[in-house]
């Protein structure tokens, strides 16, 4: 779905609801396509990195532990969730257990 598209139902639900009349809808417009603009890029920064990503597992001691394809098998493997081992790759912190995760940017050189 385009901007526009999205924009207009939005426009056109909030009119439904009694929410907005026609000189209310071209004032929210613009401020609507802003707000779209602004989640389109925290989605994109934040949601855009696929789970395919093969990632690293060291300890505290920066020793590797194991590879795996993506982190949703990671978090089988080690009985993690994805979404701590994911925490643990955006932010460069350490989970629970001491462990860090890193993203392999490719097989012989790894994110740092």
């Amino acid at each position: 779905m385009t901007e526009d598209t999205t924009v207009n139902k939005a426009i056109g639900n909030l009119k439904l609801l009694g929410v907005l009349d026609e000189h209310t809808a071209g004032i929210t417009r613009p401020i609507l396509h802003t707000l779209y603009s602004i989640a389109w890029e925290q989605g994109t920064k934040y949601y855009g990195q696929s789970n395919s990503k093969p990632i690293a597992h060291y300890d505290i001691n920066n020793n590797k532990l194991g590879e795996f394809p993506n982190q949703l098998i990671a978090a089988k493997a080690v009985h993690y969730t994805d979404r701590a081992i994911l925490r643990a790759l955006k932010t460069g912190k350490k989970t629970r257990a001491g462990h860090y995760w890193k993203y392999i940017t490719s097989p012989q050189t790894e994110d740092k």
